[in-house]
């Protein structure tokens, strides 16, 4: 019902403010305007919740634009829709901020929707996959140990392209520690995924990681073929 600017490294990061239909309150609340008279503090504590959740990891408070108001939901489809098109853009191969993304060729492009720069600072080599198809059915990340050996890399590669072979989307991702919550925002986007390390060589955090995108209901598995055979098993709307 409404949207917050708030910013992140310098960039607006857009917190669009809804409420379920399903909500006691969805019929009473139909803009920002409604959900202060009806719930009095609910967007301070939204704004403070977005200002310090990253204090604990050490990180200073997050900052906001437009004098740290809401904006009503008229601005805040305004914001979805010139959102949507930047992205339409840049997935048609259009100009953008992100060159070396729209200078993918149209089928690696296909398996970036919605990830952004995110990706493009963690994508491993792609130069040994194959082209996807027409119409992947899903986003597939095979996981891989930054600085893993040129051995591993190559058992990645061909793991993407045992996904790519049976109808789906896939990319291998690179991953460290630091980089936890980029991934995160990566996997959140995906379809499924292949964790590479075993659970006794991951670390906690990996642990951590897997663990929270099982609890969302994506796929992980050690291998392609235990991913394929889940999917096979285990078919959602998610997948067609």
């Amino acid at each position: 019902r409404g949207v917050l600017a708030m910013v992140d490294d310098g960039e607006t990061d857009w917190k669009i403010v809804a409420i379920s239909a399903t909500d006691k309150w969805a019929k009473d609340i139909n803009n920002i305007s409604d959900l202060e008279s009806k719930i009095p503090g609910t967007l301070h504590a939204i704004r403070e919740w977005f200002r310090l959740y990253k204090v604990p990891d050490g990180k200073p408070e997050n900052i906001f634009a437009l004098d740290e108001l809401f904006m009503d939901v008229d601005y805040a489809k305004t914001v979805i829709s010139d959102c949507y098109a930047a992205w339409q853009n840049l997935v048609d191969g259009g100009a953008g901020e992100d060159a070396s993304v729209a200078a993918l060729t149209r089928d690696r492009r296909a398996s970036l929707q919605g990830a952004g720069t995110v990706v493009q600072e963690l994508r491993g080599d792609l130069s040994g996959l194959d082209a996807m198809p027409e119409a992947p059915t899903g986003h597939v990340v095979v996981l891989e140990q930054r600085g893993c050996d040129d051995t591993m890399h190559d058992e990645s590669v061909a793991m993407a392209n045992a996904i790519i072979a049976a109808g789906m989307s896939a990319d291998v991702v690179y991953f460290s520690d630091d980089e936890i919550e980029h991934l995160f925002s990566l996997i959140y986007r995906s379809k499924g995924c292949v964790v590479r390390l075993p659970p006794a060589e991951r670390s906690e955090m990996l642990n951590g990681l897997v663990a929270q995108v099982e609890a969302m209901g994506l796929k992980t598995a050690e291998t392609a073929e235990a991913l394929l055979e889940i999917v096979e098993k285990n078919p959602e709307p998610q997948w067609t």
